[in-house]
């Protein structure tokens, strides 16, 4: 119920801006593969990530695009050396578990450049990410985040551009903050 109450309040926070009318208004599609290398206690427990990325934006100014965004990620985990944890008083090797990550996001991008082939951004996630462990006796669990981004984007098409970029991932998690640098590639299509 927490969870559905979280989404349904992002998007009544969100949906006023796409009816937003300015010039020129524009929708905009997106989708891209991603990657991640946890940082911090994180990366104690974890290695890298893969998975994926799909937007839906509306520009609202020529320098200015709010998003929808939706992804998975799925890190992989370490095995840890526990030190005198056996029955013999040695050290012991415990398998790490897969985090699987499920980001639902607003964002904000502003582009430096708005016209031409090349266009530079910034932008702020803000959102609900689901995470979910294999380990047993593991449960899922929703946490609010940011991520703060850079970014281009190259026109290859009249209406297509590849999205390139890298941000930094805070998921606000109850003992530490998992946090992880991110990376992604993606294809961008305008549709009007």
């Amino acid at each position: 119920m927490k969870k559905s109450a979280i989404i349904v309040a992002l998007l009544i926070v969100a949906l006023p801006l796409f009816g937003q009318t300015s010039s020129p208004s524009q929708w905009s599609i997106g989708v891209g593969a991603e990657g991640g290398v946890p940082t911090g206690d994180f990366n104690n427990v974890s290695s890298f990530g893969i998975g994926g990325m799909a937007w839906v934006g509306y520009t609202l100014d020529p320098s200015f695009i709010v998003a929808l965004k939706g992804g998975y990620l799925r890190f992989s985990g370490k095995d840890v050396t526990l030190a005198g944890l056996s029955s013999t008083g040695g050290d012991t090797t415990v398998s790490g578990a897969s985090l699987s990550v499920v980001p639902i996001l607003i964002e904000g991008k502003y582009f430096f450049m708005p016209t031409g082939d090349t266009r530079v951004y910034g932008a702020a996630d803000v959102g609900l990410y689901m995470l979910s462990s294999s380990a047993t006796g593991a449960t899922s669990s929703s946490k609010f985040g940011v991520a703060p981004t850079l970014g281009a984007q190259f026109k290859v098409g009249d209406k297509m551009y590849v999205d390139a970029h890298a941000n930094y991932s805070v998921i606000f998690t109850d003992v530490s903050n998992t946090s992880f640098v991110g990376f992604g590639l993606g294809l961008v299509f305008d549709l009007q």
